[in-house]
């Protein structure tokens, strides 16, 4: 936001409920899923009258872009997510596309101590200490454990759009990439969709990049970012 993209364009972020300097959720069991985020995004975006404007995510703010893509009117131009597999609602398709690890369980898991805390930032940034990590863990440790948990519940219903088949009938452009040395994306199920919607068509390889594409690859997340900015506006 205060690089040069908050520059030349208006850069807007906000705080998931239960996350960052947001309350909690009023109502934890629908609005902690995605559907829930979805809504919320659209309070945001009709708040700030955000007219027209694309959408860029990380992880299970890609999933978020994507669930509000769906129903989404023309305001939205475009969506950029990093880190986020498009997976249909079929239950294989989320042990396909997610590694398994102990780090990725800690997704979903209500309470955290510090050290499993500490384990899985490690998984998603490569770093183990430092400014930004301990900014980081203090998110962590701040955030609701419900939303945790009452995600891995709606998931579990299938309670999500299915994001396979928007990488084919999506109505706005889509770029979908992965970090090179992500812990949690599969490459392996990203390199064998063969998505019709996608910039390029294809999902991008951050060459170097960990989960948290925007923090360890910083300039290359901003060229691909702005590569594809360059071609839709």
């Amino acid at each position: 936001m205060t690089g040069s993209f908050g520059d030349s364009l208006r850069v807007v972020a906000f705080d998931l409920p239960g996350h960052g300097r947001s309350q909690n959720a009023r109502r934890p069991e629908t609005d902690y899923s995605l559907p829930g985020y979805a809504r919320i995004l659209e309070e945001v975006a009709d708040g700030l009258d955000l007219d027209p404007f694309v959408l860029v995510g990380v992880s299970l703010g890609g999933h978020i872009a994507l669930e509000y893509s769906a129903t989404a009117d023309t305001r939205l131009k475009a969506v950029a997510a990093f880190g986020t597999p498009p997976v249909s609602r079929e239950p294989e398709d989320l042990d396909r596309a997610f590694k398994r690890s102990e780090e990725i369980g800690y997704l979903f898991q209500e309470h955290l101590t510090d050290a499993e805390a500490r384990q899985f930032l490690h998984a998603v940034t490569g770093a183990s200490s430092g400014a930004l990590f301990e900014t980081l863990l203090s998110d962590v440790e701040r955030s609701d454990g419900r939303a945790r948990r009452n995600l891995a519940s709606s998931l579990q219903r299938g309670e999500f759009v299915d994001e396979a088949a928007l990488t084919h009938t999506s109505r706005v452009p889509l770029l979908m990439a992965v970090g090179e040395r992500d812990a949690f994306v599969s490459q392996d199920y990203v390199a064998a969709l063969r998505p019709s919607k996608l910039f390029g068509g294809r999902f991008r390889i951050v060459e170097g990049a960990h989960h948290s594409v925007v923090f360890d690859s910083r300039e290359r997340f901003e060229g691909l970012l702005r590569e594809f900015l360059g071609r839709i506006l």
